[in-house]
């Protein structure tokens, strides 16, 4: 493979470009912002196809027909098996959204091709995790100024209200784990430039040594990263942060493993990073709220929290639980109970034993809810419906 020069470094440059655009439409988490972003990412590649016309064993297709490249083509057939002309019991029920989902893995698989093709050398490698670091600066620097000012964020038919740090993603979790990539970034970067233990030096070495770091591009580095990680705690993201925590210490403990010469460097940058970042900046910027988010989690089983479902030896999880407030995190139930009594319902006598509240149906005789439309049982229950209709009336 041939190494990079400075006048051909622009592919690598392009495709930074991109990353720092991709997140900025909403995520590119809707149809009209794959619209602005995909082509941009297709005439990358069709550029680098082109370059590399003359060496097939080098392009996308051959990359598709070996190791990694086999696992995404075996799921971009799987998606493309479903809008082909198969017994219906094999296609999909929404040929709109298999579609979408089918240009967001092809946009991946070219993505994954275009980084082994245009990263080169460890100059190039560099680069890209520059980006990457740069756009999670950005993210994060327009979190915090959007929480700080408390100003909302609208873009086309979406509104992010105030009170929550999600950049321009439309939820707080997806901002949580685009900050993660960054700091992963951007730890490896400094862990990359860590000098070697040297414990012949002089006091006036240390010192002189000191100085230079304090004005290098690793102190700018490290400064951006604690930016990162304020944004990171506002999100208040208890699996982002605990994603973060977690991949730290691995990080660095197979870094001590492996790197035995550099072992001091990366225990003090560890240190500084839980010290620094996680206990005095995060103190200030909330990280008790973090905790306590963490601490007030509660599992469900078959609908009910698990302690409760334990207690009632499992019989009250068949029974319709109270509706819970709307959980900021998907997949998570909140801890306030809404469940009302109904003014018509009968008094208990005294040989009838009361239902627990949290357990207690929110009316005497519970049906079960119509999908809401945002759910996925509210898009397809409609189309299913249209098709019955057809059927039935040829």
């Amino acid at each position: 493979m041939p190494l990079s020069t400075r006048g051909t470094r622009w592919p690598v440059l392009a495709f930074c470009v991109w990353l720092v655009l991709l997140p900025l439409p909403l995520g590119s988490n809707r149809p009209w912002a794959l619209a602005l972003t995909l082509p941009l990412l297709c005439l990358l590649g069709a550029v680098m196809l082109w370059r590399r016309r003359t060496r097939p064993t080098e392009g996308f297709v051959a990359f598709l027909l070996r190791p990694p490249g086999l696992c995404l083509l075996a799921f971009l057939a799987v998606l493309a098996l479903q809008l082909a002309p198969l017994p219906e019991h094999l296609r999909s029920i929404d040929a709109f959204r298999t579609t979408q989902f089918l240009l967001v893995a092809l946009g991946c698989a070219l993505a994954f091709w275009l980084v082994t093709a245009v990263v080169k050398d460890a100059t190039d490698l560099r680069l890209l995790l520059l980006g990457l670091v740069a756009s999670a600066v950005i993210q994060a620097t327009i979190a915090v100024f959007l929480l700080a000012t408390g100003t909302p964020l609208e873009m086309a038919d979406v509104l992010i209200a105030p009170g929550q740090a999600t950049g321009t993603f439309v939820n707080r979790n997806h901002l949580a784990g685009y900050l993660n990539m960054g700091l992963a970034a951007g730890i490896g970067l400094m862990a990359g430039a860590l000098a070697r233990d040297n414990p012949d030096r002089t006091a006036r070495q240390r010192l002189r040594d000191w100085l230079e770091l304090m004005l290098s591009a690793k102190a700018r580095l490290r400064l951006l990263l604690v930016l990162i990680v304020i944004a990171l705690i506002l999100t208040r993201s208890r699996m982002g942060n605990g994603s973060f925590m977690v991949g730290l210490l691995l990080a660095a403990t197979v870094y001590w493993w492996r790197a035995r010469s550099q072992r001091r460097g990366m225990a003090l940058f560890v240190v500084s990073l839980l010290v620094i970042d996680l206990v005095l900046i995060g103190a200030w910027v909330g990280v008790d709220k973090v905790v306590q988010r963490v601490q007030e989690t509660r599992l469900l089983r078959g609908g009910v929290p698990a302690d409760a479902a334990a207690q009632t030896g499992g019989a009250a999880a068949g029974k319709p639980a109270a509706d819970d407030a709307a959980a900021s995190d998907a997949g998570t139930a909140s801890d306030a109970d809404t469940a009302t009594d109904s003014p018509g319902k009968p008094a208990l006598t005294p040989s009838q034993t009361a239902t627990p509240r949290s357990l207690a149906p929110a009316t005497p005789e519970p049906r079960a809810a119509r999908p809401s439309e945002e759910s996925l049982e509210g898009r397809v229950e409609p189309v299913l419906e249209a098709r019955t209709m057809i059927a039935d009336n040829p």
